[in-house]
């Protein structure tokens, strides 16, 4: 074996670190309430089953600092939140270290830094490792990063740093909270005098950098064999190590796994098209309460109703024709994939399947050339947008339900393109084409601007804050009182019947 794929074995704890994640829910009133709450409250934002509960831990975090900001304070009441929204389970509420969450609460708490919600942000993120520890997971990923480091070249000093980025977001499926923490960890190993600072200082670097995304999309085409490593030894970790030296057993155990995963990813892409589309509904309530329809009352003296339901409908049918035809990999796909995977296990230092696969980041592209790409670019968005509005205006729209039209159209094309893309993570490009389709021309003016849109709204979701900041402090203190009255009457019937 290569010694990359020795040191990954060895790193590894043969199964020992994957937590049974045994859950026991509370059948009690407090813990219904908190859990509809939680439902309600996470509808609002768009986010991976995976990440809610740091999200959780986020705001809790937030909330409560605005009261204490004292390490056994937040710990506690961290600790009595996510017992009662049930995001842990009684077993893991007795294995979690809470002392060690206290301290990590501490160490933050006195350090200064320039963005305190990205400071909270990062503490979430460790808080839930501390958690749910796994550090196999963390293994693979850099196990990733050192296989794709051989392949992807780029004329960039900063190389190192986006790819990790890079391989954290795709591969670890990690939000900017996540990444901010396992960047802080790394650094800490190495200079731990000033790790936070240089952390915030290395995060948005990484972030800023206009050769994140295009790197980001290289990784993406060859993570599939690397996500099918991964999932092999998750699936019987003792027999990892065996399969790494028997050609024949891998490639079997790596066709049975995949097959499994598949199945699970056509759930997964249900879920998410779903979530995306309450996700899109509720905001689409409040702008068109909040906006559209007064809007339409004061200019019109009346409402069009026929509009509003286009305007609702859109998305959905939108969405649904675009993760309509979502092909998982199969045939020829599957067999190129697992190929692909023994070769990195078996040959970890040797090229891809096809040298092509060796790419440079930077385009080579004159002045010239490139300012008219950028013109046609432009004239593309132009001629799209244009063809909506006079189509729509044709039809009797106003200028504004043709604005709130292209707003939803754009998120949706943007979050149905997203999901498209995490549908395509058991997949292996030999090939780099380049090459576009009609659809996807189509689609590219409302995919950039519901990604503008979409971060805008994320901070912008004035629903979310009121759910934090007005409603949720009186709903957990009527909590607080609630377990309180339960824990007296079971003192109380304990002191009668004896």
């Amino acid at each position: 074996m290569h010694p990359a794929v020795v040191a990954l074995l060895h790193s590894l704890s043969q199964g020992q670190a994957i937590l049974a994640g045994e859950s026991t829910d509370q059948a009690d009133t407090v813990s219904q309430i908190a859990r509809i709450y939680e439902i309600a409250r996470n509808a609002l934002e768009y986010r991976a089953e995976h990440l809610v509960r740091r999200a959780a831990i986020e705001r809790i975090l937030k909330r409560q600092m605005v009261f204490d900001q004292s390490a056994p304070y937040l710990t506690a009441q961290l600790k009595q939140e996510l017992q009662w929204a049930r995001y842990i389970s009684y077993a893991e509420l007795e294995r979690v270290n809470w002392a060690k969450i206290e301290q990590v609460i501490a160490k933050h708490a006195s350090e200064p830094t320039p963005d305190h919600a990205w400071l909270v942000g990062l503490i979430s993120a460790e808080i839930e490792d501390a958690i749910n520890p796994n550090p196999d997971y963390s293994r693979f990923t850099y196990f990733a990063f050192h296989s794709l480091r051989q392949i992807i070249k780029a004329d960039e000093p900063d190389l190192d740093l986006l790819l990790f980025v890079a391989v954290d977001k795709l591969y670890a499926q990690s939000d900017e909270q996540q990444i901010s923490f396992h960047l802080y960890q790394l650094i800490s190993s190495q200079a731990p005098g000033n790790a936070l600072a240089e952390t915030y200082r290395q995060f948005h670097l990484a972030r800023s950098n206009p050769l994140l995304n295009p790197l980001t999309a290289e990784v993406r085409k060859h993570i599939g064999p690397l996500v099918l490593i991964r999932d092999m030894y998750f699936a019987q970790p003792a027999k990892f190590g065996a399969w790494l030296l028997d050609p024949t057993a891998f490639k079997t155990e790596a066709s049975q796994v995949l097959t499994k995963q598949l199945s699970l990813l056509q759930g997964r892409i249900s879920t998410a098209a779903f979530r995306s589309l309450v996700y899109i509904f509720l905001t689409k309530m409040i702008l068109g309460i909040g906006i559209e329809v007064p809007v339409e009352l004061v200019l019109k003296g009346r409402i069009s109703y026929p509009i509003l339901v286009v305007n609702l409908l859109t998305p959905v049918v939108i969405m649904w024709l675009l993760t309509l035809n979502i092909k998982l990999t199969d045939g020829a796909q599957r067999q190129l994939l697992i190929d692909r995977s023994w070769q990195i296990v078996s040959d970890f230092a040797s090229k891809p399947l096809e040298n092509d696969f060796v790419y440079s980041l930077r385009q080579r592209t004159g002045r010239l050339v490139l300012s008219l790409f950028y013109l046609l670019y432009a004239l593309l968005f132009g001629l799209v947008y244009w063809g909506i509005y006079s189509g729509l205006s044709a039809i009797g729209f106003s200028f504004l339900n043709v604005v709130v039209f292209i707003f939803f159209a754009g998120i949706v094309s943007f979050f149905a393109v997203f999901i498209r893309q995490n549908s395509q993570v058991y997949q292996y490009r030999r090939h780099h084409t380049g090459k576009t389709g009609l659809l996807d021309l189509l689609l590219l003016p409302f995919v950039v601007l519901g990604s503008w849109v979409s971060k805008g709204v994320s901070r912008l979701n004035f629903l979310a804050f009121f759910f934090d900041f007005i409603l949720e402090a009186p709903i957990k203190l009527l909590l607080k009182v609630l377990d309180g009255w339960a824990q007296f009457l079971s003192f109380k019937r304990d002191e009668v019947v004896g």
